[in-house]
């Protein structure tokens, strides 16, 4: 499957990237939060107002689509001098309002994730694919194609997505989760990004 020139760009900020705005590690406090089933994520809660997510984790290090409708305010966690990612988190704004918190995490050597919070069925970044087919059961709508797996469970507000970029021994391990509404359509910042996302309903 083809990738949109979009998520890979934002995967390789989380390997090679030297940022020029202002570079600082997120919270630790942020990186506890549970992830809540169609609720919230890194503390960020659905339906929160945008001012609302600035007051709570500052001003992001970059926007996607600025001045549309359809926003994306990024928060990227730096580990060393040089400005290297290894987690992002994605705020979706519609309208002003957060619709979607996204998670994107590439472990560390040697320590793994350092994003530490779970979800409520009980997975965490680390956990192969087949612990969320085991924890969620059939999804909404999926798709596997090559090194490409995507998971929605739309009645439970939750996308899982593995990139394919990353492989720890044998298997697939889930490098995104989003959070949304539950029942919600996938939102406009997803389906930009184009292959199955842009016909999922």
């Amino acid at each position: 499957m083809k990738l949109p020139f979009q998520f890979i760009f934002s995967l390789l900020f989380l390997f090679v990237t030297h940022l020029t705005y202002a570079q600082q590690p997120l919270s630790p406090d942020i990186l506890r939060q549970p992830i809540i089933e169609g609720h919230q994520a890194a503390g960020v809660s659905l339906g929160a107002t945008e001012a609302k997510v600035v007051e709570k984790m500052g001003l992001p290090q970059h926007e996607w689509g600025m001045g549309q409708l359809h926003r994306t305010l990024v928060y990227a966690n730096v580990v060393d001098d040089e400005g290297k990612m290894n987690l992002y988190i994605n705020i979706l704004i519609e309208n002003n309002l957060v619709i979607g918190v996204e998670i994107m995490s590439v472990p560390l050597v040697g320590i793994g994730h350092i994003y530490k919070g779970k979800t409520r069925k009980g997975f965490r970044f680390g956990d192969p694919v087949e612990k969320v087919k085991a924890l969620y059961g059939t999804p909404h709508k999926s798709s596997e194609r090559g090194n490409s797996v995507l998971l929605w469970y739309k009645k439970e507000g939750i996308f899982f997505r593995y990139s394919g970029f990353i492989e720890e021994g044998v298997g697939k391990w889930p490098t995104s989760i989003v959070i949304l509404r539950p029942g919600q359509s996938l939102p406009e910042h997803l389906r930009e990004e184009g292959g199955p996302l842009r016909e999922w309903d």
